[in-house]
Formats: C-alpha cells, structure tokens, sequence
C-alpha cells in the first residue's frame, strides 16, 4: 500500500496527427477510460474518452489547430462530478495529507515510414503546447473542496497567446504544472486545459503519433 509521501497517478494519452499532401488531417484519442486510482489512496484523474482535431489545410506557411477539452461532449463520467456532460479534466483528491502538483508532459510527435528501415519524420516538440484554461473559463470549477485548496498554476515558457510549451529548444522536455493542490480531502476540481498544434510549413505527409502523460503527484 502507498502513502500520501508516495502517491503518483498518472496517464499516457496516444495523439496521432495525420498529414495528407497539403492537408493535416489531426486526430487524438485517449484510452477508453481516463482514470487511475493507486492501492491505498483515491488520487485520480478523470476526462474525456477521444479527442479529436479538425482537419486543417496547410500550404508554404504554418498551420495552426487548436482543442478545448470543454468542447468534447462525454458520456462516461460521473454526472454529479460532470452535470453538463462536457469535456474537462477532472482532479480527485480522496488521499489528503499533503501537496501535490497536476502536471503533463508530451513526447515528440513522429511519423515512422511504412517499411523496413524507412526514414522518420517528426514534427518540433515546441509545436505542441497547452493551456490550463480556455476561451470560456477563466479559472477552474469546485465540486467539493475549496478555493483556498487548490489553485491553477501561471505557466512558464508560453507564446504570445499564453500556451506553454512542452519543449523551448525542440530537444529537452519540459512538464508543464497546470494546477497545485494543499491536499485537503475531499477535494474535486474541474479544468478546462486548451491544446494547440503548430504545423510548420512544408511538414512531410505522413501519421505523427505521441504520448500526452498527466501526473498528479
């Protein structure tokens, strides 16, 4: 059985993004449930079951595709935690007893080359980002808890439209902390993150495939 001194809750998501000629046509699913729960503690993390881009078109200067999680419709989660059925991250703190931080991390999106030995392509880990708010919600939603619990987190290393970025020099990873806890049971709060996608002009056709991985910890 873990402690609250070793509690870790973590999922990898699979994005794939395909890229057709002068069309990208992007698309990210997450496993069918969004939710980890550790032996002896009830840290979890809850959203939607896909995730899915609109198809974009992209020439001789970069594409730009963004996703609110709120505009995802969802139908597996707990109606009291997600009464109007939309997309959100949901953080559960069930353990109490200690901080703890809501982080992610992405790895970098490439495409392998049908056939033996073929070349790999990828596309620049700065080129994917997140925010831990949309355009709707300036701040998060309280299911049980209080504001004086948990807060959302200012990011670091963002663009001029606040999107931090999961690499600054398109080699080192960096986790980005979207929220923080003091780890006052029971404590359920809503997020609303916000994904975007930087297509550099010129990227080869190809299916880009990555890990999106949210910790609590």
């Amino acid at each position: 059985m873990l402690n609250n001194m070793n509690k870790k809750t973590l999922k990898k998501l699979m994005i794939t993004i395909s890229v057709l000629g002068i069309f990208i046509n992007i698309s990210s699913a997450f496993a069918q449930t969004l939710e980890i729960e550790i032996l002896g503690g009830g840290y979890k993390l809850r959203g939607p079951d896909q995730l899915t881009f609109s198809n974009i078109s992209t020439g001789f200067t970069e594409s730009v595709s963004m996703l609110n999680f709120f505009d995802l419709s969802t139908t597996t989660i707990d109606p009291v935690e997600n009464p109007d059925g939309k997309g959100s991250l949901i953080i559960i703190d069930e353990n109490g007893g200690s901080q703890y931080n809501v982080t992610v991390t992405a790895s970098q999106l490439t495409y392998n080359v049908p056939g033996r030995g073929g070349p790999v392509f990828t596309i620049p880990k700065s080129s994917f980002r997140i925010k831990n708010t949309d355009d709707t919600h300036s701040s998060f939603d309280i299911i049980n808890g209080s504001t004086d619990d948990f807060q959302l987190t200012t990011l670091n290393n963002t663009d001029t439209e606040g999107f931090a970025k999961f690499s600054t020099n398109d080699i080192d990873d960096v986790t980005v902390t979207l929220a923080n806890g003091l780890g006052k049971a029971p404590g359920r709060y809503r997020i609303y993150p916000k994904l975007k996608i930087v297509i550099p002009s010129g990227q080869h056709p190809g299916t880009y495939t990555a890990n999106l991985t949210f910790t609590i910890a």
